[in-house]
């Protein structure tokens, strides 16, 4: 086993890239089973529909 030094932490921009990273995915996940007719029930998919909805609430009293 090798000596890893703790990873840097992330700052703001880079979490906000990954979250878009990670949405671009879902989206992508959910498009494939829709268009295959596959139910769009998986927890996974479910949780970034949620975690949207809250990016939207929260842009949305930003005035955005």
């Amino acid at each position: 086993m090798t000596y890893q030094p703790p990873a840097r932490p992330r700052n703001v921009l880079e979490w906000l890239t990954d979250g878009q990273k990670a949405l671009a995915r879902l989206h992508k996940d959910a498009a494939l089973k829709s268009s295959a007719g596959a139910p769009l029930d998986a927890p996974d998919i479910m949780e970034g529909v949620r975690l949207s909805r809250q990016l939207v609430a929260l842009d949305e009293q930003r005035g955005g």
